[in-house]
């Protein structure tokens, strides 16, 4: 069985992870699939389908299947999230 949890994170996962960690900052509540289709420039809700299974497979958040607008990082997601945003601090301050 492969550990997911243990694999790294592709840079689109990133920027799911990143973008529905912005959003429900902002609006209070996470983003459709729709919400982050369009955020990667995706046409089809399926690509966002398809990041949002791999971060819940690896552990990085957590929703309800069958119902809307359930996505929640988890601690792991949150912290990841938080590591991203340093990364891309201190590689503006070096810029």
């Amino acid at each position: 069985m492969i550990d997911y949890a243990l694999r790294r994170l592709t840079r689109h996962q990133e920027r799911v992870l990143l973008f529905i960690d912005d959003y429900a900052r902002e609006r209070g509540y996470p983003p459709t699939c729709r919400d982050i289709a369009a955020h990667l420039g995706a046409v089809s809700p399926h690509t966002a389908i398809c990041h949002r299974d791999a971060l819940a497979r690896k552990g990085m958040l957590r929703m309800e299947r069958y119902k809307g607008r359930t996505l929640q990082l988890t601690d792991k997601g949150k912290e990841r999230a938080a590591a991203l945003r340093e990364e891309e601090r201190v590689r503006r301050a070096i810029a």
